[in-house]
């Protein structure tokens, strides 16, 4: 029985190393004979021929590099009678190279000699690969810290030791090593008047487990003062002490003296500031405004209103059309006008501004500033008498000046032309000035320079002309000719502008253009594109709507039709999702709801949702979750949309009957997670533009669906759970893989979701009204709500909905904003400023689902916000939760 036992065991043993691709060997000492099990041959690249193996055959199969170390690593551990473990190289028949990882243990007769050894095989390549990949990226790591000049530092809170990098000890002037490193030592380099500050700022925000970033001064030891900022945040144990705070640290002395310059030469040219929100109209402005405009310290302004007011009443509507502007079309603002001031004086003011727009494209604010030109104004007019010849090189805007003869010919001194070209009074005089152009322009130049003294025409060319360094710049030269009272040429002036940046900011310009072309192709498609998809549901629901009217249509058909709209709705709504994950990703204002999620959950509700596609389409879904306990932190219902994504994707551009593989790997650093498909496959000049936004696999059909920005969201959504996404493939016809590697949490214990909300039990007989100017939205929400029991009553306006809420005293009114007339703030506004209707709880119906959106309805007293198109389950839901609030 004992025997039987050990086979046993010794079955399962190998059978579960088997599992774990691991192979058993042994060697016979004495007759150098090496045994393997199937699983060694596997591993090696070989087949079982019978041939014996001899630790000289072993040999030849490592690595020429290894085999030296391999051998010495045997014997030593024969001699030490230790354990055997070496990592080397083989290389295979193919000629692939492999790394394997060798443990053993040797017996020994009673005389200590031994006799053999046993041990196990393993293939260690994926490994190592990893681990170079690990090294390779830290070592980018520290190049980019570097690069960036940020010093890195870390602080124990309960020893206090602090850990600064070189880069920390350079921003305060200090040695390495001169730093006795502990918090408080750190808190005594800080500015005395800065001190206290720091220390609180830090304290709380440790206590707060809030990132902090906080700007302070430094003395370092020769007495300079320098500006840095420092950020930081706090790691905590399982009981929510705080362990470490790890932080970057640099110099922000020039953005300091920046700042302080900037102030300063705002305060002497006396700029005054000012901001305008175009939604509320209120205009904030700053003391040196307020004295531009004569206004007492007890009126600031604080409207556009009071701007106009205080302006020359003909140049009031002027400025107020420019705002107006801004307002309606995003232009920036750029007037000259006057202001009375209250003693009676005017002012003349120029006033800069640039419009900015929110998160929907929409002008929303300008932020600019005012300046006293009146001096300007008064010089303005001293110019218009100036000599003519003042005049004209005023409008030839001076570069370099320069005057010929009435012939043409260049003659006397040319100061400017000099300085700027390096020639001498003798080189440029007559034609000599033609030397210093480009040859290729000498030519041009010279014949339209012929033609406008023959004529006495304004001259006007543009040439490339040779500095004095040698180098040649792009000038607009212009010129015209002085006349005496009787209409002869005296002399000609004229002028050279460099216009080298211009013309290189119009290529640059052109080449922009040429890429908002391409811009505008791509948009032109995604139109063409949307328009597709979200007219593709219109026709089965305009079907199933008409079959509903039908009234000989059998009750299952009606079941029937219900679900194909319910079906089309619930399309059109994924596709509306998808852009608005897209805008909030792009803008930075997606939330995620971060938790210790099981991989095999995630999997579990992307597989679910992909489900009904698989099937239909006859593909065989196979998932190797070599871990399924292990866990990720991030998002779950993220996560399960990339993966769905992935996993439709491959449904998609599978043909029918196709095989699709999920798999899941984890090692101490990441978590992979690969989706691999036997379809269309992918062209390589596709792959690196496939994770932009409205691009497709190259080839596809129309017919697949979508609007090409599942892959973006994709990369998107990864990216912000700190991971990356890839995609690889061998061609057309291939298949495709794509690999999503997430970060691995430091813990494995998942975190158990909140359990899911019991069965609402609904109230009856409730008054509910609602107001939805789309009467088939309003009266089909009407409807759903009156199967459900309550008392009802449907409006189109708002002000119809005033009048109907003062006789019906609603429990809940469900209000569309969107309503032209009295939109649906100010009907809930009026509702609450009614007595009778003032406890009324009040519903937002929109199509708009931004953050700021929903602090909106909020701030308007509304008690939730439901998003169009709304689920009725969903609002039978909603009251069944308020009604328990209205009975208290």
């Amino acid at each position: 029985m004992l025997n039987v036992d050990a086979r046993t065991t010794e079955s399962r043993l190998l059978a579960a190393l088997a599992a774990a691709g691991t192979g058993v060997w042994t060697w016979d000492i004495a007759t150098d004979r090496i045994t393997w099990t199937s699983e060694c041959y596997a591993i090696f690249g070989l087949q079982n021929d019978g041939r014996p193996l001899t630790l000289a055959t072993f040999a030849d199969l490592i690595h020429a590099g290894d085999v030296q170390d391999t051998q010495e690593q045997i014997r030593l551990a024969l001699a030490t009678r230790q354990p055997l473990a070496s990592e080397f190289r083989i290389v295979r028949p193919d000629g692939q190279v492999r790394w394997i990882v060798n443990h053993g243990r040797a017996d020994y007769d009673a005389d200590g000699t031994p006799t053999g050894m046993a041990g196990t095989a393993r293939d260690i390549t994926e490994q190592k690969h990893i681990e170079l990949r690990w090294r390779e990226s830290q070592e980018r790591l520290s190049l980019a810290v570097e690069a960036s000049g940020l010093g890195l530092w870390t602080w124990d809170v309960a020893t206090g030791h602090v850990t600064w990098t070189s880069q920390c000890y350079a921003i305060h002037g200090l040695e390495e090593g001169a730093f006795t490193p502990t918090a408080d030592n750190f808190f005594q380099l800080v500015h005395p008047a800065d001190r206290e500050r720091v220390e609180r700022t830090v304290r709380s925000a440790i206590a707060a487990n809030q990132l902090y970033t906080c700007e302070f001064r430094i003395v370092r030891p020769d007495g300079q003062i320098v500006w840095v900022a420092n950020r930081g945040r706090a790691r905590y144990d399982a009981n929510g002490i705080p362990v470490s705070v790890l932080g970057t640290l640099s110099d922000v002395s020039d953005q300091k003296r920046t700042e302080v310059v900037l102030n300063a030469a705002l305060e002497a040219s006396k700029t005054g500031t000012f901001r305008w929100d175009a939604r509320s109209e209120s205009l904030e402005g700053d003391a040196q405004l307020d004295l531009l405009f004569g206004t007492p310290a007890d009126e600031p302004i604080t409207s556009l209103q009071r701007f106009l007011d205080r302006l020359h009443h003909d140049d009031r509507s002027r400025v107020l059309a420019a705002f107006d502007d801004c307002r309606s079309n995003g232009r920036d603002f750029d007037q000259e006008f006057r202001v009375v001031c209250p003693a009676g004086n005017e002012r003349w003011l120029y006033g800069r501004a640039v419009t900015y727009r929110d998160h929907q494209g929409r002008p929303a604010w300008i932020t600019g500033a005012c300046v006293d030109i009146s001096a300007l104004k008064a010089t303005e007019r001293q110019l218009r008498i100036t000599q003519d010849r003042f005049q004209v090189a005023l409008e030839a805007a001076s570069d370099i000046f320069w005057t010929n003869d009435a012939s043409g010919r260049m003659c006397g001194e040319q100061p400017s032309w000099a300085a700027y070209t390096g020639q001498t009074y003798g080189q440029y005089q007559g034609y000599g000035w033609t030397q210093a152009l480009h040859p290729d322009d000498v030519e041009p130049t010279l014949s339209a320079w012929t033609a406008a003294v023959a004529t006495g025409a304004k001259f006007s060319v543009e040439h490339r002309v040779r500095m004095r360094d040698g180098q040649y710049r792009t000038y607009a030269v212009r010129a015209l000719p002085m006349l005496d009272e009787r209409g002869k040429v005296l002399e000609w002036v004229g002028v050279h502008t460099d216009v080298t940046e211009i013309r290189e900011a119009q290529r640059t310009i052109e080449r922009q253009n040429e890429e908002l072309r391409r811009a505008d192709a791509s948009k032109d498609v995604f139109l063409a594109t949307l328009s597709h998809e979200l007219r593709n549901p219109m026709a089965p629901i305009r079907a199933a709507a008409d079959l509903l009217g039908h009234p000989q249509v059998p009750e299952e058909r009606l079941h029937w039709a219900g679900g194909v709209i319910r079906r089309q709705v619930a399309h059109v709504s994924h596709l509306l999702d998808d852009l608005l994950d897209i805008a909030r990703i792009t803008q930075g204002k997606i939330t995620l709801r971060k938790r210790l999620v099981a991989i095999d959950e995630v999997v579990a509700s992307a597989l679910e949702a992909v489900r009904p596609l698989a099937e239909s389409r006859g593909h065989r879904v196979v998932v190797d979750l070599t871990t399924p306990a292990a866990v990720v932190h991030g998002d779950p219902a993220r996560l399960s949309q990339v993966l769905g994504n992935l996993l439709t994707n491959a449904c998609k551009y599978t043909d029918a009957g196709g095989l699709i593989e999920l798999k899941a790997l984890v090692d101490d650093t990441s978590v992979r997670i690969e989706v691999r498909d036997n379809g269309i496959g992918l062209d390589s000049a596709a792959i690196p533009h496939l994770f932009e936004m409205f691009q497709q696999k190259a080839g596809e059909e129309r017919t697949a669906g979508g609007l090409g920005v599942g892959l973006a969201l994709v990369r998107g959504l990864v990216e912000l759970h700190g991971g990356r996404v890839e995609a690889h493939s061998d061609g057309p016809g291939h298949g495709s893989r794509f690999v999503v590697s997430l970060p691995a949490p430091r813990t494995q214990e998942p975190e158990q979701p909140p359990p899911p909300a019991g069965p609402p039990v609904l109230p009856d007989l409730w008054r509910v009204l609602v107001v939805d100017d789309n009467e088939d939205a309003g009266q089909t929400l009407g409807e759903v709500l009156r199967l459900a029991g309550h008392v009802v009553r449907v409006c189109a306006s708002g002000r119809e909905a005033v009048t109907c809420a003062s006789e019906f005293h609603p429990h809940i009114a469900l209000i569309d904003l969107g309503m032209p007339g009295m939109d649906g703030y100010a009907l809930a506004g009026a509702l609450r400023a009614e007595p009778r209707t003032s406890g009324v709880h009040l519903v937002a119906l929109t199509g708009w689902a931004q953050p700021e959106d929903r602090q909106r309805t909020q701030h308007a007293g509304f008690a939730a916000h439901l998003v169009k198109p709304v689920d009725p389950a969903e609002v039978l839901q909603l009251i069944a939760r308020l009604m328990p609030t209205h009975r208290a």
